[in-house]
């Protein structure tokens, strides 16, 4: 720190995060079993509200998300602390809302036709549901810059911060 400020002088330590071993392991627990509960848990309330099999498949897709997201963590090295758990736990949140989303989908598509086969039934759920996600995307980027055209601002130029407020 000696070294930062001779170079510059005006540098101060805002934030440090560091766990010892002791403190790592019984997170590690407590992360891993809290895992497993809300697996359970997203397992009981998929099977109830739609199929068993339906709530296997939902699990799957979320470890696939969260072990392609862990594999661009490992390539990248990006450092993990708590903004990368919020991350990690918004992804799972997102995943599983279009997961719930889908299934919902081609519960409705079943109720129309019992006779569809499975494969067509995935196939025009997903469609529709993707149809959906586009208008939702397009109203987004449409009414983004008039957000940010309205949003305040305040720059300091000395430290270059900026702050926006909606």
């Amino acid at each position: 720190m000696a070294k930062i400020h001779e170079v510059y002088p005006e540098a101060e330590l805002t934030n440090v995060e560091r766990i010892g071993a002791v403190a790592s392991a019984s997170l590690i627990k407590n992360a891993v079993l809290s895992v497993a509960i809300a697996g359970v848990l997203i397992l009981l309330y998929i099977s109830i509200r739609f199929e068993f099999h339906f709530g296997v498949s939902s699990i799957i897709c979320l470890l696939h998300d969260v072990l392609i997201m862990m594999a661009f963590v490992c390539i990248f090295r990006v450092e993990i602390n708590s903004s990368f758990i919020a991350a990690v736990l918004t992804i799972v949140g997102y995943s599983i809302n279009n997961t719930i989303v889908v299934f919902d989908r081609m519960r409705e598509i079943r109720k129309a036709d019992p006779a569809i086969e499975l494969d067509e039934l995935v196939d025009s759920s997903l469609r529709k549901t993707l149809t959906r996600r586009k208008s939702r995307k397009k109203r987004l980027f449409t009414t983004s810059p008039t957000k940010f055209s309205r949003a305040s601002t305040s720059v300091c130029s000395k430290n270059r911060v900026w702050t926006l407020s909606f």
